[in-house]
């Protein structure tokens, strides 16, 4: 997606955004693939880290406000389904785990 920003494409990865956030406007997360074999496996929680390059690429603000809500909905993804607790320190930690909680193939 960098590379495209660099290579004056923002049109095409505006595009891709608003693919990725119609799968999680969809699923609640960006499957591995738009098949149904994949939809309990996730890509990583790239999305707003990508619509931050975006945005600080383009000032395209009114696409992140437009945005905001299913943004949100991905993190609800993540920190409602892929969260494992840690201690160290005598401290209690929450931290987002990429897994799959399934074991089988795809």
């Amino acid at each position: 997606m960098e590379g495209l920003l660099l290579s004056e494409m923002p049109q095409t990865v505006k595009g891709m955004l608003q693919n990725f956030l119609e799968l999680v406007r969809i699923y609640g997360h960006v499957p591995n693939g738009a098949r149904v074999y994949y939809l309990q496996r996730s890509q990583p929680p790239l999305l707003t880290l990508m619509m931050d390059r975006y945005v600080s690429h383009t000032n395209d603000t009114a696409f992140l406000r437009d945005s905001i809500g299913t943004l949100a909905l991905e993190l609800d993804f993540w920190t409602q389904n892929r969260t494992v607790s840690v201690s160290s320190g005598g401290k209690s930690y929450v931290l987002n785990h990429y897994a799959v909680p399934y074991g089988g193939p795809r």
